[in-house]
C-alpha cells in the first residue's frame, strides 16, 4: 500500500505542475491582451495621444511581449520534454516486461554481383549460400 501511495502522490505532484504551468500560461495570456488592449485604447481615446509618444506603448508592448513568448516557449518546451520522459519510460517498461515491438529486421537486402548489377538477396538464400560455402 505505501508503494501505491508513493506512485500516487508522484503522479498527482507531476500532473498538478503541469496543470499549473497551462493556468500561468492561460492568466499570463489574457492579463497581456487586457492591459496592452487597455492601454492603447487610453492612449488613443484621450487627450493622452498628443502628450505621449507612441514608443513608450510600443516599448511596454513589445518588452512585455517578448517576455511572454519566452514563458509560451517555457512551457511548450515542458510539455514536449514530459511527453518524450513519459514514452521513454513506457518504452523502458515493454521493454522490462518484454513486450517491447522492436522494429523488424529486414529480410532482405541488396548487393552488387561480380559483373556489377544490383542483386536482392532475401534471407533464407543468404543463409544457403553461406551455409554451401562452409561445407
Amino acid at each position: 500500500m505505501p508503494d501505491d501511495l508513493n506512485d500516487y502522490r508522484e503522479i498527482r505532484r507531476r500532473v498538478e505542475r503541469l496543470y499549473n504551468a497551462r493556468k500561468e500560461i492561460f492568466i499570463h495570456t489574457a492579463v497581456f491582451a487586457i492591459i496592452n488592449v487597455l492601454l492603447w485604447l487610453v492612449w488613443r481615446s484621450t487627450d493622452l495621444f498628443t502628450s505621449i509618444s507612441a514608443m513608450w506603448l510600443l516599448l511596454i508592448t513589445g518588452g512585455w511581449g517578448a517576455g511572454y513568448i519566452a514563458h509560451l516557449i517555457d512551457y511548450l518546451m515542458k510539455e514536449a520534454s514530459e511527453r518524450a520522459v513519459e514514452r521513454e519510460i513506457e518504452r523502458e517498461r515493454a521493454w522490462r516486461a518484454g513486450t517491447l515491438d522492436e522494429k523488424p529486421k529486414r529480410d532482405q537486402h541488396a548487393r552488387l554481383t561480380a559483373d556489377g548489377e544490383l542483386e536482392i538477396i532475401t534471407a533464407d538464400e543468404e543463409y544457403e549460400e553461406r551455409a554451401r560455402k562452409r561445407r
